[in-house]
């Protein structure tokens, strides 16, 4: 996670910049969720399993 709000906010930048370029895309799955979940929730994961 990132250590100060100067960081977590290019973060949620990034975050928004991502998801807004990818809208539209969805993964193959049953759900047919969107693609820019994956990433969003492996960050979640390796935050709070991965460090």
């Amino acid at each position: 996670m990132p250590e100060s709000k100067d960081q977590l906010g290019l973060v949620l930048r990034a975050a928004q910049f991502a998801a807004h370029k990818h809208r539209g895309q969805r993964r193959k799955d049953v759900k047919g969720t969107p693609c820019i979940n994956h990433p969003i929730n492996l960050a979640e994961v390796l935050h709070t399993d991965g460090a």
